[in-house]
């Protein structure tokens, strides 16, 4: 079986607050959903000064959670990389496996 991308978000009442994201697939996948995540990683901290808990392995995963995330500012950079992992997910879903994992 071939390797593929997990991506998996975390939603706590119906909001987003966090994403792990690990393994690799596809070249191009992997660039399209690195770019996703270190984009929202960024804009967080550059746009609305929100500092994310993040952890960056050598294996390349990324996990990241937001203590902010009832912002609605911060659920639109959330919401919008879901969106996107969600889309990749669409064109390539041998490549990525998007899941969530809800808390309550």
């Amino acid at each position: 079986m071939a390797k593929h991308i997990k991506a998996k978000i975390f939603k706590k009442n119906g909001l987003i607050y966090g994403f792990d994201i690990k393994d690799h697939g596809d070249p191009i996948v992997c660039s399209g959903v690195s770019v996703l995540t270190m984009n929202t990683v960024n804009s967080l901290e550059a746009l609305l000064g929100v500092e994310p808990y993040a952890e960056i392995d050598d294996s390349g995963e990324i996990y990241f959670t937001v203590s902010e995330y009832r912002d609605d500012k911060v659920q639109l950079l959330l919401k919008t990389l879901e969106l996107g992992l969600r889309s990749i997910e669409e064109e390539y879903s041998d490549d990525i496996k998007v899941s969530e994992e809800v808390q309550r």
